[in-house]
């Protein structure tokens, strides 16, 4: 763990990526079998744009814990990120799937508007409504809206109309919303 810590103060206080790389590995040379340590490099090799290193060693990390909820939420950002949307939908279901009480629906929405499927997007935001306590009724409104509005005026007129709506309803910032805090 001292390896890691050391490798994060590196990256973070001074900007010494490459010294900082080395005590990621010298961390996970000490011990391979530690998925959080493969976890740390990973969102190191991400925050670099090394993105499919990264992906590679989260997936490393996910094999010695198949079951972290953690490491699988972060798998379908980084696969987000890495704009390899269809495993990044997949990834986030599964996720869903394993933890049913994490109202976690983002990834899916943003990939599925990067792959122009808006309708599929909509529809996953009428569930994100639901499972934080919104009515029918005023989901089925929501999706009326941005229906209407990627009609009128196409993908600019679908972020319009989530934009507004997220001033209107005093909507978190992305930050407090997008990573929400799971136990490993």
């Amino acid at each position: 763990m001292p390896h890691l810590v050391i490798g994060w103060c590196l990256v973070l206080t001074e900007w010494r990526c490459d010294d900082a790389d080395w005590e990621f590995r010298k961390a996970l040379e000490l011990d391979p079998q530690w998925d959080r340590g493969h976890h740390g490099y990973a969102e190191f090799l991400r925050a670099w744009g090394r993105k499919d290193e990264a992906t590679a060693e989260l997936k490393r990390g996910l094999a010695l814990n198949p079951r972290s909820v953690r490491l699988n939420q972060r798998l379908a950002k980084f696969l987000l990120d890495a704009r390899r949307y269809r495993e990044a939908i997949e990834s986030e279901e599964y996720f869903m799937r394993m933890e049913p009480s994490v109202s976690h629906y983002w990834v899916r929405i943003d990939a599925h508007c990067a792959l122009g499927e808006y309708d599929k997007a909509i529809a996953v935001e009428r569930n994100q409504l639901l499972s934080r306590g919104e009515s029918s009724k005023e989901a089925d409104l929501r999706v009326r809206e941005l229906k209407k509005s990627f009609t009128e005026d196409s993908v600019r007129g679908y972020w319009r109309s989530k934009l507004d709506w997220m001033q209107k309803h005093d909507y978190p910032p992305a930050g407090k919303e997008r990573i929400p805090l799971v136990a490993a």
